[in-house]
């Protein structure tokens, strides 16, 4: 087994890859109990059979059942509970996904204190690759608001990520557009901006 092979060779504490009720209570107990023999802290990420989760209650119901599944059936501590409510983003999907993973940052963090909170963020700006300067700007504004709301860690390459002060202001207007999804058509209106790079109108 992959992950038992590398948590045997890990000093110190290790973060455990993500787990989720995608295949059930049974198997989220399997892979808990497993990673738990190692002490690592383990990621739960926001799904299930039917998907990830969408809607902030939904978001903040999936992390309750997988964490009453971990401190009650496995015995995980909740200090070592990360909660990844699942971002999804761009691709088609609504804006308002953005603004949920937040909002869902904040509700876990005043439903299960003591757990800690990631998001991954590789999928926040695949669209805009090709436009580095506003996907980084994408990135760093999502953090800001995030942060905010009671993100703990992110997985992110950091290197050239703007501040969110330094970002031009029409710039920075579109990113926010789409985070707090003002317009229904924020997200064209962003990548509009990434394929001409002038200020929207």
């Amino acid at each position: 087994d992959v992950l038992e092979a590398g948590l045997k060779c890990i000093q110190g504490k290790p973060i455990a890859r993500p787990v989720s009720l995608l295949r059930g209570r049974a198997h989220l107990r399997q892979e808990a109990r497993q990673v738990l023999q190692y002490g690592a802290a383990l990621v739960v990420l926001a799904q299930d059979e039917t998907g990830p989760a969408l809607s902030v209650a939904a978001k903040v119901d999936l992390c309750r059942q997988a964490y009453q599944v971990l401190t009650e059936e496995v015995g995980y501590p909740p200090e070592d509970i990360i909660f990844d409510p699942n971002l999804v983003f761009l691709c088609g999907d609504p804006s308002s996904h953005v603004w949920n993973f937040i909002e869902a940052l904040a509700a876990l963090k005043e439903k299960f204190p003591i757990c800690k909170t990631a998001a991954c963020l590789s999928d926040l700006s695949a669209s805009l690759q090709d436009v580095p300067e506003v996907r980084r700007a994408m990135q760093s504004v999502f953090l800001y608001h995030a942060i905010d709301r009671g993100l703990d860690m992110a997985i992110i390459n950091c290197s050239n990520l703007p501040l969110y002060t330094a970002i031009p202001t029409p710039l920075l207007t579109a990113c926010e557009d789409v985070i707090f999804s003002r317009y229904p058509d924020a997200t064209s209106r962003l990548l509009q901006y990434a394929g001409t790079a002038s200020p929207l109108s």
